[in-house]
C-alpha cells in the first residue's frame, strides 16, 4: 500500500480564510483513491469483521441467559426445600415475643 505524508494545517491562514490549506485537500485526495482502489478488500475485512461481532454477541447473550436460568433454577430449588407444608402455611403470623429467645438465623440463646 502506498503511504504519501502531507504537512498540513487545520487552521487557515489569514489571508486564505474560506480556502481550505492545499495540503489537506492533497492528503484527504489521497485518503478517498487510496479506499477506492482497496475497496473490495476494506468492505470484505468490514464484513467479516461485523459478522464475527454479530456472532460474539450471540454467544455472550446465550451464556448470560444460561447463568441466569441456572440461577432461577438455584433458587427455586431453595426455595422448595424449605417447609411449605399446608400447617405451615396456614398458621396465623408470630407476634415478635413469640420469638423470645431465638436468633434470626435460628440458633437458641
Amino acid at each position: 500500500m502506498l503511504i504519501a505524508q502531507e504537512m498540513c494545517s487545520a487552521l487557515s491562514s489569514s489571508v486564505r480564510r474560506k480556502k481550505l490549506d492545499a495540503s489537506i485537500q492533497n492528503g484527504f485526495r489521497w485518503l478517498l483513491r487510496m479506499i477506492t482502489r482497496s475497496w473490495e478488500e476494506l468492505d470484505e475485512r468490514v464484513k467479516t469483521d461485523v459478522q464475527d461481532k454479530v456472532e460474539a454477541e450471540k454467544r455472550e447473550k446465550a451464556e448470560r441467559v444460561r447463568r441466569v436460568q441456572r440461577s432461577r433454577e438455584l433458587r427455586c430449588t431453595v426455595n422448595h426445600s424449605v417447609d411449605t407444608s399446608s400447617s405451615a402455611m396456614t398458621e396465623r403470623p408470630r407476634e415478635l415475643g413469640d420469638f423470645k429467645g431465638v436468633s434470626h438465623f435460628g440458633a437458641k440463646f
